[in-house]
C-alpha cells in the first residue's frame, strides 16, 4: 500500500488485502468492512465498500483455478494415489 493511499484513507484494488476483504464480503454478504491498523503511532481506519464488479471477476478466476488446477491436484494426490496403493 502506498503512503499516498494511506493518507487518503483508501486501499488500492491491486493490494492483497483488497482481494481478501472483497472475498470476505462476498462470503458474508456484507456491504462494507472497516480495515483498522496502526502505522507506527498513527491509528488508521479505512472504510472498504463492496465492489460487485471486482468480486465477480475474482469469483470467475477462482472458479477457473478450482476447476482447472486445484481439483486435478487433489484428485491426483489423494484419490488416485490411494487407489494405486492397494
Amino acid at each position: 500500500m502506498s503512503r499516498i493511499s494511506i493518507l487518503m484513507n483508501t486501499l488500492d484494488s491491486s493490494h492483497n488485502y483488497y482481494y481478501q476483504i472483497q472475498g470476505l464480503m462476498y462470503i458474508t454478504g456484507n456491504q462494507s468492512v472497516d480495515l483498522s491498523f496502526t502505522l507506527c503511532v498513527i491509528a488508521m481506519k479505512v472504510l472498504i465498500l463492496r465492489d460487485e464488479q471486482f468480486i465477480q471477476q475474482m469469483v470467475q478466476k477462482l472458479d477457473v483455478f478450482c476447476n482447472d488446477v486445484y481439483k486435478k491436484v487433489v484428485l491426483d494426490r489423494f484419490l488416485y494415489r490411494s487407489a494405486n496403493v492397494h
